[in-house]
């Protein structure tokens, strides 16, 4: 069985600091942030920027790969 270990610095992440960490250009993480292809933590206020959800966002990609998530 394969294991893969990530290590996280922190559950969420910025649209901004999830673009620097990925190399993912950032109107695409916007974009896909706003789709619902990357999840978000709830905003308690309108006014708050988005936070990924990085704990789910890792998650979702073992389960897609068909790795266990734990």
């Amino acid at each position: 069985m394969t294991q893969i270990v990530i290590q996280l610095n922190a559950p969420v992440a910025t649209m901004e600091r999830f673009s620097e960490m990925t190399g993912i250009p950032f109107g695409t993480v916007k974009s896909r942030v706003h789709s619902g292809v990357y999840p978000i933590m709830p905003k308690r206020t309108p006014q708050e920027r988005p936070q990924i959800n990085l704990v789910a966002f890792y998650a979702k990609c073992a389960e897609e790969a068909n790795l266990p998530a734990a």
